[in-house]
């Protein structure tokens, strides 16, 4: 039941994002019709139980990356850059808001989240 649900809501989610993203890739600026929904802060692997997954698709969690961006082996940089992104549509409260209003229990703040990130990254600065 939670499969088609979830299949259903990231279709949707997927065309509003190619939608707001004008059909680009958030990290290359490559439009394509091709493009993948990534989830750049709360991963489906964080949540393992189908029904929670609904709480991950959300405009601010999901990104369009061309298959390229979204494969690149240093994940955290392409996490952090897709919070770079995101950063042009949402307050650092915002995203922080939606992470306590999905209420992870086992997932960190978005500082933490950035702490965690932050040290394989040469000269970042997020503070």
């Amino acid at each position: 039941r939670y499969a088609k649900e979830i299949s259903r809501y990231r279709e949707i989610l997927k065309r509003s994002l190619y939608k707001d993203q004008a059909g680009r890739c958030a990290l290359t600026g490559r439009q394509t019709r091709d493009l993948e929904m990534h989830e750049w802060l709360v991963q489906r692997n964080h949540l393992p139980i189908l029904r929670l997954q609904l709480k991950i698709y959300h405009p601010i969690n999901c990104i369009l990356l061309t298959h390229e961006a979204h494969a690149r082996i240093d994940g955290n940089a392409r996490d952090l850059e897709c919070f770079e992104y995101k950063l042009k549509t949402y307050t650092r409260e915002d995203i922080q808001n939606w992470l306590h209003e999905i209420n992870l229990k086992t997932f960190p703040t978005l500082e933490q989240w950035i702490n965690q990130k932050q040290p394989f990254l040469p000269n970042s600065n997020y503070d």
